[in-house]
């Protein structure tokens, strides 16, 4: 078996790749975030730095975006982390299981597929949570009508685009973490706040959008470390 570092790329790519990662999850965050704001389940605090841009159709409707100055700063650390781990697991798992090459990228057609579900998941959690809330009027029951939904498109995203033993245990742990983080946010920062939260200020539903957001940046991870590595490689002949 060759060693494990002939399998993994040089570090120069990696740095470009985690670059590259940063700034699409900069980008990409926020504006899948604020599917949330405009459907009324998130809200952010009136702080330094906080963005609004007004909708187009009136002065009465939900922001366009509602976001802030760090919130692109978080998305873009979770998608190094996300964007490197998956293939890091690839070479890992592959070598001491098999003694075969990692999972080969998956393509942009196939990344561009499993990005665009992630949004459409995103865009349904806030769909489905503000219609649970007006049905409910402030009483919201998140599990049949959220919770269940969000569940099935987080597991159809995975059997669908990553299936490996990495990316389950990366979206598991995405779902943890992922909620974790934000209760330390919204409770001991106070830096926004859920409509209709269930537990510890946070809705019950949230870790199934952060488990469909895993393969996602897991692919696009993939594909541009793929990407890199074939340049890196142009360059040396």
């Amino acid at each position: 078996r060759a060693p494990r570092c002939r399998m993994l790329p040089p570090l120069r790519v990696w740095g470009r790749q985690s670059t590259a990662m940063f700034a699409a999850s900069a980008v990409l965050g926020p504006l899948c975030d604020g599917c949330h704001s405009r459907h009324d389940v998130l809200h952010y605090a009136e702080q330094p730095g906080k963005i609004l841009l007004p909708a187009l159709t009136g002065a009465n409707s939900a922001p366009l975006l509602e976001t802030c100055w760090w919130v692109p700063v978080l998305f873009g650390v979770a998608g190094v982390l996300l964007g490197g781990s998956h293939p890091y697991f690839d070479v890992v798992l592959s070598q001491e299981r098999f003694g075969q090459e990692r999972r080969p990228a998956p393509g942009w057609l196939s990344t561009m597929a499993v990005v665009a579900c992630f949004c459409a998941s995103y865009e349904l959690s806030g769909s489905l949570a503000q219609a649970e809330a007006l049905r409910s009027d402030g009483h919201a029951n998140h599990l049949l009508t959220v919770d269940a939904p969000l569940f099935a498109c987080a597991a159809a995203i995975f059997a669908a685009f990553e299936r490996t033993a990495g990316g389950a245990f990366m979206a598991v742990l995405t779902a943890v973490a992922g909620p974790a983080v934000e209760i330390c946010l919204v409770n001991v920062f106070h830096l926004y706040s859920y409509s209709a939260p269930d537990l510890l200020a946070v809705p019950s539903w949230i870790p199934w959008v952060y488990a469909a957001g895993a393969p996602a940046v897991g692919a696009l991870g993939r594909q541009c470390l793929s990407v890199l590595e074939e340049q890196d490689q142009a360059e040396k002949r």
